[in-house]
């Protein structure tokens, strides 16, 4: 026996995280609430519909607090209460949204695990006429889980499978999609013996007539991401740099067109195609595009600014403050380092130096003092004092360096600890203080051995040295979220 359980909240809630920019592009969170099921399934939807409206409310509330808080609080619901479902559609729902957030807070390989999942469950869960309620919905799910994997799949290099998703499973679903909307409107049907159309096709011709116009757009959306987004991510991993950027700027007019010229998203787009002319070495047309990039967070945290400061006007009995940030905050981060990088190999070295300055005071809000993304921002400025004639500058910028450094390696001898202590002793020979070399180029010696000290030491500041450093020390690459 199956019974029907209508919600109030199928209006506009029913679109998709998508388009808020509270969910980096590239990933969806299902947050369309779920409008009917099995009896006894219904405390789990109650609790995945409930855990999507505090995701939904945790994107409104810019402060300071970090927003892996937020997550894990989402996480935790999900895990305690969407445990017992029978359905393999709510079991995907929950293992999809559970990718994202774990994906989102750095725990990229427990998200590749949850994503297969999904997908999995999905590939046996097939829409009878007794579960019409799905038959919108299933699709839906089916693309964010497929476009949430296929990212992921990035993160770890798997480029040959994500490439298989996009090009076959994705594209075939929107595809079939597609062309079942535009027969729908004449009363005919589409049979087809696909994966696709065995999931999704049965007698009933209104399923897809009967999804709300949001989430067609945002079923249309998921797959121009896929095509545009994460295929472009795919062709510059592989080397493929004139493809990448051709599918960042068709989308980049896209995203510009549905979404707004101001929208985080659009930002995002920017960026990528700024870090595909880098790699072309074309640095102006880069540079553009990440100040582009940049000038759209801060406008969007101006606008923020405003509505909170209405707010605080209005309402008299507030004793507390809340500190607008930007929406993306590490991606900002992301934007502002490779700012600084491009003016750096530009050979503009002030503005470089105060670019990465600014990054870093960013940087320890977001990931801390004490991590591999701030301590790269940290020794390209040791790197551009130096440059600049500023050794006092170096020195001290150096030595935080080696405190950082022997902190991240945990105390232990690693390649990347040698290598800074060597580069701090070359700067106490220049100021002249031979006392501090000679312990300095000991424990570099004690720790790599003498042939650190026959390393070329100019380039031990280059971002890929570095994080290629840090990654054998079991740190997380600090580009990868860049990737």
């Amino acid at each position: 026996k199956t019974t029907t359980t209508t919600t109030a909240t199928t209006a506009t809630s029913s679109s998709s995280s998508c388009d808020d920019g509270w969910t980096p592009l590239g990933l969806e969170y299902f947050v369309a609430p779920l409008t009917a099921t099995c009896p006894e399934d219904e405390a789990s939807v109650e609790a995945l519909n409930r855990a999507a409206r505090l995701y939904e409310n945790a994107a409104t509330t810019n402060n300071n607090n970090d927003d892996d808080t937020k997550l894990q609080h989402v996480q935790e619901l999900l895990e305690t209460h969407v445990t017992t479902t029978t359905t393999p559609f709510v079991a995907a729902a929950r293992d999809s949204n559970l990718g994202v957030l774990l994906f989102r807070r750095g725990h990229t390989l427990a998200a590749l695990e949850k994503l297969q999942s999904a997908t999995s469950q999905l590939d046996n869960f097939v829409v009878h006429d007794k579960q019409q309620h799905y038959a919108g919905e299933s699709i839906y799910l089916r693309l964010a889980s497929l476009l949430n994997l296929s990212r992921a799949l990035i993160r770890h290099n798997r480029i040959q499978a994500c490439h298989d998703i996009c090009k076959n499973q994705i594209a075939t679903l929107v595809e079939e999609f597609t062309q079942y909307m535009k027969e729908s409107t004449s009363n005919s049907s589409i049979v087809g013996s696909s994966t696709a159309s065995r999931h999704y096709n049965n007698n009933n011709n209104n399923n897809y007539t009967n999804i709300p116009p949001e989430v067609r757009h945002q079923i249309l959306w998921l797959g121009n991401v896929a095509k545009f987004y994460i295929m472009g991510m795919v062709h510059q991993r592989k080397g493929e740099l004139e493809e990448a950027l051709d599918l960042y700027t068709q989308f980049t007019t896209k995203a510009r067109h549905d979404l707004g010229h101001s929208h985080v998203h659009v930002a995002t787009l920017l960026y990528m195609k700024g870090s595909v002319l880098f790699e072309q070495r074309q640095l102006q047309p880069a540079l553009l595009a990440q100040l582009a990039a940049l000038r759209i967070h801060e406008k969007q945290t101006q606008a923020q600014a405003q509505q909170q400061a209405v707010i605080h006007t209005t309402t008299t009995t507030q004793t507390s403050t809340t500190t607008t940030t930007f929406q993306q905050p590490r991606e900002v981060c992301r934007i502002l380092y490779s700012i600084g990088r491009t003016l750096h190999d530009k050979e503009e070295y002030r503005d470089a130096l105060h670019m990465y300055q600014r990054t870093v005071r960013e940087q320890k809000i977001w990931y801390g003092p004490h991590s591999t993304v701030t301590v790269t921002t940290m020794c390209n400025i040791a790197r551009v004092h130096h440059i600049m004639g500023d050794v006092e500058a170096a020195r001290h910028e150096n030595e935080a360096i080696v405190v950082l450094a022997k902190q991240l390696a945990g105390g232990r001898p690693h390649p990347f600890w040698a290598n800074r202590l060597v580069v701090l002793g070359n700067i106490y020979v220049e100021v002249g203080e031979m006392k501090k070399a000679m312990e300095v180029f000991d424990r570099a010696v004690s720790i790599g051995g003498d042939v650190v000290l026959l390393m070329s030491c100019d380039r031990l500041d280059v971002d890929n040295r570095l994080a290629t450093s840090l990654n054998k020390a079991g740190l997380q690459h600090p580009c990868a979220a860049t990737a």
